[in-house]
């Protein structure tokens, strides 16, 4: 199972034909979705932007795509995550943290353009779809 980044949502709204829309399109609905961090960014995202036809484009995109409870053990392995990284010094920001603590808490792979952030994540599965 899949949790899709911002990046990977943008992507389709951008591209809604291409490699990433496409690959999404042949999965059933039920193996993918965003979390709550993400919807938040993305929320952000289009209040900021302003555009109402861009908000509907997206909101369109969301429309066939769940959003994933945040699990109950989150926080044990947010801290994990950030006092590891802090100690290598190569800490993430606090959104793609949040975003890796779900990955792992869940075992889904985290579907995303921001390989570098992510990649840093101990035992985090990543995928690149752009």
């Amino acid at each position: 199972m899949y949790l899709l980044d911002t990046n990977i949502i943008g992507e389709i709204a951008r591209n809604p034909q291409g490699d990433t829309a496409n690959r999404l399109a042949t999965l059933p609905p039920d193996e993918f979705g965003i979390n709550p961090i993400v919807a938040c960014e993305i929320e952000y995202g289009l209040t900021k932007r302003g555009s109402s036809r861009l908000r509907r484009q997206i909101e369109t995109i969301l429309e066939a795509i769940s959003v994933f409870e945040l699990p109950s053990d989150i926080a044990t392995h947010y801290g994990r995550i950030r006092v590891a990284l802090e100690k290598l010094g190569t800490p993430i920001g606090p959104n793609d943290l949040l975003i890796a603590a779900h990955g792992l808490a869940t075992d889904l792979t985290v579907v995303t353009g921001n390989e570098k952030e992510f990649r840093r994540v101990s035992n985090l599965r990543v995928e690149n779809w752009i």
